[in-house]
Formats: C-alpha cells, sequence, structure tokens
C-alpha cells in the first residue's frame, strides 16, 4: 500500500524564476536574537499538544486539518508466492499467521536423577532505564532461552501447476524457541512457538508481539508451552514497556479509523474460541479498491472501542507551522493475564515521535517545524513589495483574496504571469537575476530566521498511575530517546536546534523541565553549529557527544535543576552514537570514525573537568548491530565484559584500568550474529543459524545448538 498525503492547502504558483531553491537555506545567515530569549517569549503563538474538548472539535479537525490520505489500488495476499516460470519470480505479501506450539521432536531427556542446575547470575535486556523492561528477540529466566531468529517459516505449503507456470505458495511466519539452557554442556532447543518478534518473559508468561498482532504463552513447562491469547492489532506496533507487571504498547496508524479485531483465546481443552469479532465497515482495507479512494472519516475506534475526544490529543501551531503529522499512536495498558486492553490513549504524532519511559511515567514527543511552503506564501505576500511594483503585488493580493477558490487563484496567477512577461521589455537579463538573486536572499533569511524562533518538540508526559497527561515545549529536535530522562521528578532533555533544512548555525541545549512541563533550567551554547549524535544520563550527570568536524565529549552537571552546567570537554575525531556509563569514572562510546570505520572509545571521567580518551578500537572491517540497536550490546559488569555482535562475529573485550583487551572472537560461519547473553560463567552467542555457547574462564566452545531452518524450495521438475 502506497500513501500519497494530499496537503490540501492553496499553494501560490510562482514563476519558474522565483522558485526558492533549498540550496540557498542550507547556507544559514545570521541567526535571531530571540533564539537566546526566554522560552515563554519564543513563539508570538503557542505550540505543543493538547486534548479535544469536545466530540465536535475532533470530529472538525480530523475532516479538516488532519492529513488526508489516499490508498492506491493493492492486493492483500495471505500467501507468498515463489513462482518457477523463467521469466517471473515474486514474493508478493506477507502475513504473520496465528500462533501454535509444536515440539521439537525427541529431545534429548535430562536424567531423571538430575540435580536442577544452580543458576547464580544471568544478563537481562540491555535497557535504558533499571526497572523498566524492554521487548527484545531474547529473553532467559537463568534456565531457559526463548529466543526469535528473525527467519521466515512457513506453512499451508501447495505447490500448483498451470499451463504456463509452476510455483508454491506458503504463509510466512516467525518462530521463537524455547532453549533448555542449564547445564551448558547439553544445552539443546526443546519446543518452537509459531509466533515470534519482540519478547517479555513475566514469570511463567511469555509474551510475543508481531508487528500486526502479540500473543501470551505458559511457559511453566518450557517443553510444552500452551498459548493463553492472541489479538490482532489495530494497526502496526510500534513500541512498548514493560513496568512493575503492566504492558504498556504503542501502535501506530495512519487515520483513526477502527479496523477488524478478532480475539482468540485458548480454552482447557487446547482449542481456541474467539472472544469477539467486531469489525468497522470505515475500514478501507477491509474492502475491495479498485481506484484511489480517499480513507473516509469515522469516529476515532481502536481494537473496537471507541476513543473519548477527552483521551485524544493533537497539535497545536500557528499556520506558518507544521507538526509533521502523518499517523496516530495509540498507547494502551494491556492486561497480561488476559490480553484485555484496560486503558487508551491517543496522539496525532509524525515518524520523529519517540518514546521514553521510567518507572513512573511515559514521554512522547512530537516535532513541530515551519511549514516550508505556507511560510514561502507569507513571505511572498508580506514582504513582495519590497522587491516587486507595489501596484503588481496590490492587484495579485486583490484577485487572490482570502485564495478560497480555484477562480480566484487563477485569477492571481494571470496578474503575476503578465508581471513575468514583461521584465523582458523593461529589465536586462542581468537585472533580472540581480531581481531575484535579492528575493532569494531575502526568503533565505526569513526561513532561517522562523526556524530558528520556532523549531520545537512538544513532550507529553503521561502518568501510569492514572493515565493522565501534562505537556511541556521546548525548541529544537530531538533525535531519539535516549536524548531524555527523569530523575527525582524533573524530566530532561537534549534538542538541536536548526535540524530542519540542516542549517549551519545550530544550537545545541539541554533543558530541565520541573513537575509541571515547565523549563526550570537549561544549559545552551553546547558546541555551537554541530549536532547532538548520542546522550547518556547517569542521575546527575549527563554526557554527550556532539558532531560536525570533531567529537566533543561532553561532561554536564545537573545536580541544580535550574542550573545545568558544562564540567568538561573533550575533542576527538569521528563520533559515537551509542553511550554507555561503565560507573562514575568511566564511559564506553560505540560509534565511528572520520572515514566511517567502526570505533570504540573509553573515556574515562575520573576527572569530570578533564575527561580523557583511557582507551580506543578501531575496526578497520565490520559493522556492529549495537551501532543502531542498543538491545545488541551486552555488558557483563562482574568480568568487565563487553561483547558486540559484528556480521558473523561475537567480539568479546574486557575493559579494566582504563584499558580495551581482546579476548575473543566467537565466529558463525555464513551467519549473522545476533545477540548473546551471559548464565553463570558462560556465554550464548546467537545467530540465524546457532547458538555457541562458550566458557569463560577458558573461553573454550563447549556446546553448539543448531537452530531449525525455514524449507528451501526447489522445483521438482527442474532438470
Amino acid at each position: 500500500m502506497k500513501l500519497i498525503q494530499n496537503r490540501n492547502k492553496n499553494t501560490i504558483k510562482f514563476s519558474i524564476l522565483i522558485l526558492i531553491l533549498f540550496s540557498s537555506v542550507l547556507m544559514g545567515g545570521c541567526l535571531s536574537e530571540q533564539q537566546n530569549g526566554s522560552i515563554d517569549d519564543r513563539m508570538a503563538e503557542k505550540v505543543g499538544m493538547s486534548a479535544f474538548e469536545s466530540e465536535s472539535q475532533m470530529n472538525d479537525y480530523f475532516k479538516n486539518d488532519y492529513p488526508v490520505y489516499y490508498v492506491r489500488p493493492t492486493s492483500s495476499f495471505a500467501q507468498v508466492t515463489v513462482w518457477y516460470d523463467p521469466t517471473s519470480y515474486n514474493t508478493t505479501g506477507y502475513l504473520i499467521s496465528d500462533s501454535s506450539v509444536s515440539k521439537i521432536e525427541n529431545p534429548a531427556p535430562r536424567p531423571a536423577d538430575a540435580v536442577p542446575p544452580n543458576v547464580t547470575r544471568f544478563s537481562e535486556t540491555n535497557v535504558q532505564e533499571k526497572n523498566v523492561d524492554e521487548a527484545d528477540l531474547i529473553k532467559t529466566d537463568g534456565f531457559y532461552i526463548y529466543y526469535t531468529p528473525l527467519l521466515i517459516y512457513q506453512k499451508n505449503i501447495t505447490y500448483v501447476e498451470e499451463s504456463r507456470s509452476r510455483y508454491y505458495q506458503y504463509e510466512p511466519y516467525l518462530k521463537t524457541f524455547s532453549i533448555d539452557a542449564m547445564p551448558p554442556e547439553s544445552a539443546k532447543v526443546l519446543s518452537e512457538i509459531d509466533k515470534g518478534g519482540d519478547m517479555y518473559l513475566v514469570n511463567d508468561t511469555l509474551i510475543a508481539i508481531t508487528d500486526k498482532s502479540m500473543g501470551a504463552f505458559n511457559v511453566s513447562d518450557p517443553e510444552n508451552p500452551v498459548q493463553i491469547w492472541n489479538r490482532n492489532l489495530d494497526g502496526n506496533y510500534s513500541e512498548s514497556r514493560l513496568v512493575d507487571g503492566k504492558l504498556y504498547l504503542i501502535v501506530q496508524k495512519f487515520n483513526m479509523n477502527g479496523s477488524a479485531d478478532v480475539n482468540t483465546t485458548v480454552n482447557p481443552n487446547g482449542s481456541i474460541s474467539a472472544n469477539s469479532s467486531k469489525t468497522s465497515t470505515s475500514n478501507p482495507l477491509s474492502k475491495d479498491v479498485n481506484d484511489s479512494k480517499e480513507i473516509p472519516w469515522s469516529p476515532p475506534t481502536y481494537m473496537g472501542q471507541k476513543i473519548d475526544y477527552a483521551k485524544c490529543y493533537y497539535p497545536v501551531e500557528p499556520s506558518v507551522m507544521n507538526a509533521s503529522s502523518n499517523q496516530v499512536y495509540f498507547i494502551s495498558v494491556v492486561n497480561i493475564a488476559n490480553g484485555n486492553f484496560d486503558d487508551t490513549l491517543a496522539f496525532v504524532g509524525s515518524n520523529s515521535t519517540f518514546l521514553y519511559a521510567s518507572t513512573d511515567n511515559l514521554y512522547l514527543t512530537n516535532y513541530f517545524i515551519p511549514d516550508y511552503f505556507a511560510a514561502r506564501d507569507r513571505f511572498f505576500l508580506e514582504n513582495g513589495s519590497d522587491y516587486f511594483p507595489e501596484q503588481v503585488m496590490n492587484n495579485y493580493k486583490k484577485e487572490l483574496g482570502d485564495g478560497s477558490t480555484e477562480k480566484h487563484r487563477e485569477r492571481a496567477n494571470r496578474v503575476w504571469d503578465a508581471y513575468i512577461n514583461s521584465l523582458n521589455k523593461s529589465l536586462t537579463e542581468s537585472e533580472q537575476k540581480e531581481l531575484f538573486k535579492n528575493y532569494e536572499a531575502g526568503f533565505s533569511a526569513y526561513i532561517v530566521n522562523l526556524i530558528m524562533t520556532t523549531e520545537s518538540t512538544s513532550v507529553s508526559r503521561i502518568s501510569l498511575k492514572d493515565f493522565s497527561v501534562t505537556t511541556g515545549t521546548v525548541p529544537g529536535a530531538a533525535a531519539n530517546k535516549f536524548f531524555m530522562d527523569e530523575h527525582d521528578g524533573n524530566f530532561r532533555i537534549a534538542t538541536t536546534l536548526g535540524t530542519y533544512l540542516r542549517l549551519e548555525d545550530k544550537v545545541n541545549t539541554v533543558y530541565v523541565l520541573d513537575k509541571n512541563m515547565n523549563v526550570a533550567g537549561y544549559t545552551s551554547d553546547l558546541a555551537p553549529g554541530e549536532t547532538i549524535k548520542s546522550a547518556a544520563y547517569k542521575d546527575d550527570r549527563l554526557y554527550l557527544v556532539t558532531y560536525k568536524e570533531k567529537d566533543p565529549f561532553f561532561v554536564i552537571d545537573l545536580k541544580n535543576p535550574k542550573s545545568p552546567s558544562v564540567l568538561g570537554e573533550l575533542k576527538l575525531p569521528g563520533f559515537s552514537t551509542y553511550l554507555y556509563p561503565v560507573d562514575e569514572k568511566s564511559v564506553i562510546g560505540l560509534g565511528y570514525t572520520d572515514d566511517g570505520k567502526m570505533k570504540l572509545t573509553l573515556f574515562d571521567v575520573t576527572d569530570v573537568k578533564n575527561p580523557k580518551e583511557s582507551g580506543s578500537c578501531v575496526f578497520e572491517t565490520g559493522k556492529s548491530a549495537a551501532l543502531s540497536d542498543s538491545h545488541a550490546f551486552m555488558w557483563d559488569s562482574d568480568r568487565q565484559l563487553l561483547v558486540l555482535p559484528t556480521e558473523s562475529h561475537a567480539l568479546v573485550m574486557e575493559i579494566k584500568n582504563g584499558k580495551i583487551i581482546f579476548v575473543k572472537d566467537d565466529i558463525h560461519e555464513n551467519a549473522t550474529v545476533i545477540r548473546s547473553i551471559y548464565i553463570n560463567n558462560y556465554l550464548y552467542t546467537f545467530s540465524e543459524k546457532e547458538i555457541h555457547v562458550l566458557d569463560q574462564n577458558h573461553w573454550n566452545l563447549i556446546q553448539k545448538i543448531g537452530i531449525p531452518q525455514p524449507m528451501t524450495f526447489t522445483d521438482p521438475k527442474a532438470s
């Protein structure tokens, strides 16, 4: 399905001579003095998020202001087709099917007189916030491991032979494997679950979340997992967190309309029954679409339930602003026991929306930028007389009126076209170029000033206690969840102002917001002109990396919320994309050199005023998944070991006494290493083909566990 956004805005028609090139904006320029003013005075018109005050207001917004999308014709396939026609190979569709459970045939039994293994320690998912669990491809309780290798498996396979083609059809799905991890010498796959993806393990309940569905399984007997419930999601899975045994699920979709939801529960006898089946007839994706059709408006529903207007939040912005709103995020509390959605909020957001979670609150961002086209039109109408004859501009505005009809816009454009045609008689070619060069420079200064005074990030704080919402706004853009943190009731966020259109004169700032989400204090002018690449909070301290030509590493004191301050700074080539505070004295940075090679850096922050690089390692080849996925970063604090999955390698390094020492390179032949965990004194490394178990005392490979692979298809009639 392709989505085409109809801006539904009246854009002034310009001659090609007057189109403003983006390159003229990228040059930057002098910044407005307003950027250094107070936060409250920064914008004449407030931006942020607000709940609807009535159902009619909500209806008007989604009918008139929310971006309109169109659906191009597409087919909905429940199968993948593998063709054996020499002229055609096609995989057409992707579907995660309902879950089922199967056992691995004849797993080696544990001896009847075997003593249960003594597990003294095991690794958990590398999370941003302590006591806030994050979903991942691997979960373990120290005795058993549950692993989704991200392989596409097939079921309901059929072979079809026609007069001109031969092909297989099947339903694709992910699997989760239940692995008996202890003792490590006899570790083995016990069973498999026909659902995989992001997972949580809550006591004896395993939760698996795919893009379109989620399910729970009782794994008290890992050899015989039993499905408890299954839910088809109303939208696409985005994020989730687990706090105090409650699952908080974030689902995104491109419109507020509901879709089919079939909730199923596994009965004691193993059969599956439907609890409810609710279908919204307004969902265009449930219909045959022969022509491009606008998605119709209907009251907002989610998982078959109507969302009250007071629980729907939308961006409030001046007409010259744009919240880049192109989707709706639904945040729900999911009951782990039965899969019911106990409460739900809706937020209009965009691809630049990020989630941060503490033990008390969820925080959801929304990014506000100037509307480039609206700004271009406004500048022309407000400042055109400074460049073009006043009589021409007056006639243009008179014919345009409020621009609400095509007839008025056509009349106005005729006025403008007549003026453009007259220039050849009144101005030489060089004079015409100078005229439009001056206009272009004026608009460039205008848009730069507009960006520096309006580019903003709103933050919606959602209380986990009662799901109440409080919002605040800060200048600039936060690039990911690691730029945010909560400590002692205060919210901290690092932003870069000037991100939109990649301005030269960027401003980096760290803000502290109080319990009412008002700015209590901030520190600015951090590496002017650069962009924040990574951030890591540790109690009252923030470690920050920016980049343009060098890698300034900042140590920032946040002890006084009203007056954050820079303690120290270190400049290095390259930059870190992920920072991991090891303790009060050292921070690990993973990133890139200036020429794009992967680099591991150890920062010594013993003297916060003079941070140092105590060690570094540049990898000549290979990239790690941990560069963009923190769950792939595995730190063993007891042994001071770092494990990085790097293509077909699991690289083990000891980080001790300010040095990085290479320990082990565990190679998975012809496979990509995805994750690693430890149990007791054993390291388990995972690829899509195998699991390796290594003794951490001698680094011997003591067990290799094969992962059952998907079927490969061959043409039965091939010569």
